[in-house]
């Protein structure tokens, strides 16, 4: 079996950018965090389980998305430790003899190769307190560099001794891994292609390793700016228009813009689409109302400022008709 473990929301720093979420259901690329997690799994062949808060409330478009997937719903009761959220699924779905692959919800791979009984380690990227590969592993390798730690996907071939191993470790997880290592020596398997997405800063600077162009625009994020170019050249040289001639007192709304002849580069930051918000946020009404009202005064700074080129001719209608016909 595969278990997701999503069954714990995220940190309140994330409640203040999309409401009380689930890490799995975070927005990354158009899609939610699951979408990549479920494709790492296609050729497995194996019952896909996502835990959640048992008070979490799935949308009509994710049970949806979900049931098309294949993945089962497991509602776990709130403020269980990992630990203890990982022994309650294993006791409600684990068929004797099968193999458990699991993976921590809020954890983003490019790729996953398994091999049985393995972790998956990376370098250590931030000042965090991490789970740190040790010596209380039991692993197969003993040539390894320092500074790894979990990655957050493991495998076990026996998951009823895991579960034994995770009770009598008080219900720590990561000591129960330690001590079923004692029979089972861990395979080690170091991934670069791993990404955090349990840490807000490390979240926003994941995100750009899935971009969001549309399939006329190339973008290509690197040294802290986003270069978009695009075959539709009309298009690139009315946005690099726009930006060169954009009134000094609108600079505060803007990043840097470094332009050229058929493309432009703009400083990335680091903040949510207004259709991240929308489409994947639970954000209650109130923060709604400041975003429009953010909004409107935004607005009308911007038509403060007029133009004098009276050959400007932009019919909204006309723009959408042809972009449909072109799609």
């Amino acid at each position: 079996m595969i278990l997701i473990t999503s069954a714990k929301y995220s940190s309140s720093d994330f409640t203040l950018e999309f409401g009380k979420i689930s890490p799995s259901f975070l927005p990354l690329g158009n899609k939610r965090l699951y979408e990549y997690q479920i494709e790492l799994f296609k050729n497995f062949n194996q019952k896909i389980f996502l835990s959640l808060p048992s008070d979490f409330k799935l949308s009509k478009f994710d049970e949806k998305k979900l049931k098309e997937l294949n993945v089962e719903i497991l509602f776990v009761p709130n403020n269980l430790s990992l630990g203890e959220s990982v022994v309650y699924c294993l006791n409600v779905c684990c068929a004797f003899g099968e193999k458990l692959y699991i993976l921590h919800g809020d954890t983003f791979f490019k790729e996953l190769i398994f091999k049985e009984n393995s972790l998956q380690v990376a370098k250590v990227k931030e000042n965090y307190d991490w789970a740190y590969l040790d010596n209380e592993f039991n692993i197969l390798s003993k040539t390894l560099e320092d500074d790894l730690i979990l990655a957050g996907a493991y495998s076990f071939s026996h998951p009823q001794f895991l579960i034994k191993c995770i009770v009598e470790s008080s219900y720590s997880f990561v000591d129960g891994m330690k001590a079923y290592s004692k029979a089972y020596a861990f395979d080690i398997i170091k991934n670069d292609t791993w990404l955090d997405f349990g840490l807000i800063t490390s979240y926003f600077h994941s995100k750009k390793a899935v971009s969001t162009q549309r399939n006329f625009n190339n973008i290509d994020i690197s040294n802290g700016y986003i270069k978009k170019s695009s075959s539709w050249q009309e298009k690139i040289k009315a946005e690099i228009n726009w930006f060169d001639n954009l009134p000094k007192e609108l600079f505060i709304y803007t990043p840097k813009v470094i332009t050229y002849e058929d493309s432009y580069e703009i400083e990335y930051i680091c903040n949510n689409t207004l259709a991240e918000l929308y489409v994947f946020g639970k954000l209650p009404s109130y923060v709604w109302k400041r975003i429009f009202k953010s909004l409107k005064e935004f607005l009308d700074k911007l038509h403060s400022f007029k133009s004098n080129d009276k050959d400007i001719n932009f019919n909204c209608k006309e723009k959408t008709l042809k972009r449909l016909q072109e799609f």
